[in-house]
């Protein structure tokens, strides 16, 4: 039987603001924040986080839409590869 041993360096927790100090001061190995983070593609936290989120998620999405842009006007076949094999694929929420 396997055991699962969890990396605290990569766990957050995600608190109340009013708690985080509380939780600062008991926790010691994992992350901890009160604006939330991205949890299996997702955000969790508050709408201020998930805004801010969602709009650097935006940022890169055009920078990458405007790098595939510049690739179909020499190659197009590439960039219908690029974009149905790679890019597509971010966007599935």
């Amino acid at each position: 039987m396997a055991k699962y041993l969890p990396n605290p360096g990569k766990s957050w927790l995600i608190v109340k603001p009013e708690f985080e100090e509380a939780a600062r001061s008991m926790i010691l190995d994992v992350n901890i924040t009160s604006q939330g983070q991205r949890y299996l593609g997702l955000y969790i936290g508050t709408e201020k986080g998930q805004a801010e989120f969602v709009r650097n998620e935006v940022a890169k999405w055009e920078i990458e839409i405007n790098q595939i842009c510049d690739i179909a006007s020499n190659e197009p076949q590439l960039e219908y590869a690029a974009f149905t094999v790679g890019l597509s694929k971010c966007w599935s929420y």
